[in-house]
This record gives structure tokens, sequence and C-alpha cells, in this order.
């Protein structure tokens, strides 16, 4: 092995400069699902859990199942390559704290840092770039029928709308702040 590969493999996890975790560091854990999987499960309980756990509820994604309907072989094989494989390199990219004699697994602060890359939506619901492109594409046919004085839009001031339509945007950004904000640790 020469110096110069020596020296790219251990380089730190962090950008020296402004300590956060770099976006090469982020790409390389997010491309793995059952990485991402678990960052998911953190998330979704708070930040702190057992690898048994992870193992289970991330086995239990990967099968399209229940928890409870996990075999002990689909367990084994994913608690072995969190316990081998990702969570060694999840803890040394600094997004979790891995106790490996423990066998206990949380989230560190620089996990919010994945956010910007990472919203997790599950297959059936609305991403809110898409909520919102709706709610404007709503207001824009509201705002035509009102203008036009279609009936029954026309028996209500156009202030009373413009007032109902903000009360609904501030509403829903508040909405989404709140539960931005419990998602961070």
């Amino acid at each position: 092995m020469t110096k110069a590969v020596v020296q790219k493999a251990v380089q730190p996890p962090v950008e020296a400069s402004t300590g956060e975790v770099s976006r090469d560091i982020i790409f390389q854990m997010l491309g793995n699902e059952r990485r991402r999987l678990t960052i998911s499960y953190l998330k979704q309980i708070d930040g702190q859990s057992t690898v048994r756990d992870i193992a289970e509820h991330v086995a239990a994604w990967e099968n399209g199942i229940e928890t409870v309907e996990v075999t002990y072989k689909q367990r084994k094989r994913v608690y072995t390559s969190l316990y081998q494989s990702h969570l060694p390199k999840l803890a040394k990219a600094g997004l979790i704290d891995y106790n490996k004699d423990r066998g206990t697994v949380s989230l560190t602060d620089k996990i919010s840092e994945v956010d910007i890359y990472l919203e997790m939506v599950d297959k059936n619901e609305l991403t809110w770039g898409e909520f919102y492109l709706g709610l404007g594409g709503v207001f824009m046919a509201l705002s035509i029928a009102v203008s036009t004085g279609v009936y029954p839009f026309s028996l209500i001031d156009s202030e009373s709308y413009l007032f109902g339509m903000a009360t609904v945007l501030l509403s829903a950004a508040g909405y989404q702040s709140l539960l931005n904000r419990r998602r961070r640790i």
C-alpha cells in the first residue's frame, strides 16, 4: 500500500475548517439503504435504540412485513451487517454514538446535517414540496374564481379569501416547522 492510499483512507470524517460532516461522507453514508433505514428508525424513536431493535425494524422494512413476523434468520442477517459494517461507519462519520459493548446506538447532533439530503417520506405520502405545489394550485384556482366573480365565490369579499389563504399557508408552514424541529436532535 502506498503512503498516499493510507493517508486517503484515514481522512477525518469532518471538515477541519467548519467541524461539519463533509458532503462526500454524507453521500457515502446515505448511499446504503440499511444505513438510511437505520437513521430513519432512530429519528422516529427519538434517537436511541439497541442494535437488536434496529435490526428487527430494518429487517421488517426490507422484507415488507411487520416486526413480529421477522424471522431469526432475517434479523440475524441485518444484525450482523449493522454490527460489523454499517454502525461503525455511521459512528466514524460522527452521525451516531455506537457503544459496541452495550449494543446501544444514539443519534448525535451532527445527524441534522443529513436532513437537507434526505427527506423521510413514506411511499404513499406527499413531500412538503408537492404539498405546497398543490396548495398553490388551489389558491390560484380560488383567486381566479374570486376575481372573475364565479358563484358562490362572489358572495364573499376578496379580502376574506386573502385572509383565509394566508391563515392556511401560515398554519401549514408552522406545522411543517414543528415537525422538522421534532426530527432534529
